[in-house]
């Protein structure tokens, strides 16, 4: 089984907040209203609101969740481009020519990528992952997923 779920607020999840809880114990929340993006870099969880960008480096991270409402979807469909899973494959739909796919592990680290040829749909397989929590990245969205 396999969940997806948006990694920045949207029209149809009522979260209250993201919340980031780091390995001393602090934690930090950002309102949805805010629209926060996650996205990560090589070292860092980068959170971005249309006020601020903050970096947070991965290795002080202990996880990341959000408060006020469940968050888990089956399909996932942001600024034109969709994600939703058929069996082993997550499929991407609207991505444009030229533009990845790439899937992440929590720490940053990338498993798998495949760049679109502008067709109709881009197919990625998860059946070689294990268990546990990614990250997938479609040109500037990011989704975390769960494969259980």
């Amino acid at each position: 089984m396999i969940l997806l779920m948006s990694m920045f607020c949207s029209g149809t999840l009522h979260a209250q907040r993201l919340v980031i809880w780091q390995k001393d114990g602090s934690k930090v929340s950002y309102n949805l209203d805010e629209q926060p993006k996650t996205t990560f870099t090589t070292d860092d969880l980068v959170i971005t609101t249309a006020t601020t960008t903050i970096n947070y480096p991965l290795s002080k991270i202990q996880r990341y969740t959000y408060e006020g409402a469940q968050l888990s979807v089956r399909n996932v469909k942001e600024e034109g481009i969709s994600i939703s899973h058929d069996g082993d494959n997550i499929i991407v739909k609207g991505l444009p020519k030229g533009k990845s796919v790439t899937i992440h592990r929590v720490d940053g680290t990338q498993l798998l990528a495949k760049r679109s040829d502008g067709s109709a749909r881009l197919t990625l397989s998860h059946s070689s992952l294990p268990a546990g929590v990614y990250v997938i990245k479609a040109d500037e969205i990011t989704y975390k997923f769960m494969k259980r």
